[in-house]
């Protein structure tokens, strides 16, 4: 794309020409042919993002291509060094098959950088969002459960119905992603957790708060089995592994406060910032303007007034509409209690 882009000496929409660029490739390369599916899939994932995104990633100045090798390199050059990849699964995904992982162990021969672009070449992975930290910091990457039984939890899952198997069936809030269980520990404490969302409860407190729950036989190995099934989940973006407990309101309270950043970027646009570092569309102007009253001053019959004189419909109806609003801010993670304002 980028050679076309020079050759053809036009700037007017890159991305644009680019894509164009790659589909004409596509329709004229032998049917059948390895390269003509690689064509299509370029094609087929570039078409599902951004402008912006794809300027960025693969047209922009700042482009240039390395092997994560090459990177590692010039970071211990900079003082720096490889911690992780910013995705957890990628971090502690190994390969699908048990032999491709013991065979990329020999090739790497311990060697944490040569085994990391050792899988990048087996998974064919060309994009990398790597952690960096100062090279004299002694990193342990082990212990990955117990790690997990020090840190806060939270699940955006809830339950939803049952399977024919008897499985326990989680769909995710405001999401399509589902996972169905059998495993009581792991169920007990997604049930439990969606009680406390968007809010964490500490691993020892999810924990204890089901082990009285659980069969005896299954109590002593509970904590590791948990750990488990919670990394596993956090990799698949369906719990949240927390270091601390954000100013989330555990309701919605009598004066229901959004946090200061949200009413702002509601008087400004449609885009708002959320404490669970998530972003939320709101194209509807009457959205937004209740999210601005939210301020800790109001209880619902104020909000209630102050939205009719804008909406003029009946009172029951914009009540009814107030509260719905008010749960679904609180459960995005965009009200907070008055004294934890940020």
């Amino acid at each position: 794309m980028r050679f076309h882009l020079e050759a053809a000496g036009s700037e007017d929409d890159p991305v644009r020409e680019g894509r164009q660029f790659l589909q004409t490739l596509m329709d004229l390369a032998d049917k059948g042919s390895i390269w003509k599916a690689v064509l299509e899939t370029e094609v087929a994932r570039l078409s599902k993002r951004a402008d912006s995104v794809t300027f960025h990633d693969e047209l922009g100045p700042g482009y240039s291509s390395i092997y994560f090798s090459d990177f590692a390199v010039a970071a211990e050059r900079n003082g720096l060094q490889f911690m992780s990849d910013v995705n957890l699964s990628d971090a502690i995904g190994p390969p699908n098959k048990p032999e491709a992982a013991q065979a990329l162990e020999r090739l790497a021969r311990g060697d944490v950088i040569k085994y990391q672009q050792y899988l990048d070449f087996l998974v064919f992975r060309g994009f990398r969002r790597t952690l960096l930290c100062h090279g004299e910091n002694q990193l342990d990457r082990g212990h990955l459960l117990e790690r997990v039984q020090t840190l806060l939890v939270a699940s955006p899952l809830t339950k939803s119905s049952v399977a024919s198997d008897g499985g326990i069936i989680f769909t995710k809030r405001h999401g399509s992603a589902s996972i169905t269980t059998n495993d009581p520990i792991v169920s007990l404490a997604l049930e439990r957790l969606a009680t406390d969302w968007p809010r964490a409860l500490h691993f020892s407190d999810l924990a204890g708060a089901i082990m009285g729950k659980i069969p005896t036989k299954l109590q002593e190995e509970a904590p590791k089995v948990l750990a488990q099934a919670l990394l596993r989940l956090a990799a698949n973006k369906l719990v949240d592994l927390r270091t601390h407990q954000a100013p989330l309101a555990e309701s919605v309270g009598e004066r229901p406060m959004a946090t200061s950043l949200a009413r702002l970027q509601a008087e400004q646009g449609t885009s708002i910032t959320t404490l669970l570092h998530t972003q939320i569309e709101f194209s509807s102007a009457e959205t937004r303007a209740l999210l601005r009253q939210i301020d800790g001053t109001r209880n619902l019959q104020d909000l209630v007034s102050a939205m009719m004189a804008d909406l003029g419909t009946s009172r029951n109806a914009i009540e009814e509409n107030v509260m719905a609003a008010l749960a679904f801010f609180r459960s995005v993670g965009l009200l907070v209690s008055a004294s934890q304002a940020p």
